[in-house]
């Protein structure tokens, strides 16, 4: 099954459910949207040569955008769904993409990566706390 396959197939069944539940409906409408960006983000990184680490690479910055816009407008529900998303992504990373590049490239990756979490870790674990 392609990706177009799959879209519509997953299109029809959110409006199944959303036509027994109205109050999720605008939920479901976002988590189509995040998917069907992401599948067009993936079919425009198909260009290009090693398409599978650019396609990784176009998803770590559209989460580090919606994981910016979740903090900046205090949207609970694009945060939770942008961490998921990087838990995707950072598994896809680790898991397919890094079998496929040099030792000194998987090197450059790995050391980024661990700067980007733990930027992110050291920028919004403190959210929640006092200064004092």
């Amino acid at each position: 099954m392609d990706a177009e396959s799959l879209g519509v197939v997953v299109i029809i069944v959110m409006f199944a459910f959303v036509a027994f539940n109205k109050k999720t409906s605008r939920d479901l409408y976002s988590l189509a949207v995040h998917l069907f960006f992401m599948g067009w983000l993936y079919k425009i990184c198909a260009l290009f040569e090693s398409h599978e680490l650019a396609a990784t690479i176009s998803w770590f910055l559209y989460v580090s955008l919606l994981i910016t816009l979740g903090f900046w407008r205090n949207l609970k529900k694009v945060r939770t769904l942008s961490f998921i998303t990087l838990l995707i992504v950072t598994s896809k990373l680790l898991f397919v993409d890094i079998n496929n590049v040099s030792p000194l490239i998987r090197i450059v990756i790995l050391l980024a990566l661990g700067g980007i979490l733990l930027g992110l870790s050291y920028r919004f674990g403190s959210e929640g706390k006092e200064k004092v």
